[in-house]
């Protein structure tokens, strides 16, 4: 389950290079995360993982560490 983690926090780093990003973060306490940076990290992490993401599941999770525990629940294609 590392790999969610790493995953997410690698895709944060290169999206939002710089930002002080904890489990607890959400959108709006990152400056510059808009519907445009969730799709751009959507695919960061789709990158990362090796697998595809339904990204309209995404967008009602409420925490970053919300987002590593949906991926880490999700199934592989």
């Amino acid at each position: 389950h590392m790999q969610a983690r790493r995953a997410v926090t690698e895709a944060l780093a290169t999206v939002f290079p710089g930002a002080s990003i904890t489990d607890e973060s959400t959108a709006e306490d990152v400056s510059g995360w808009d519907s445009f940076t969730h799709v751009q990290l959507m695919f960061e992490i789709e990158t990362r993982l090796g697998r595809k993401i339904e990204i309209r599941q995404t967008y009602d999770l409420e925490t970053v560490g919300a987002l590593i525990a949906y991926l880490e629940q999700a199934p592989s294609p």
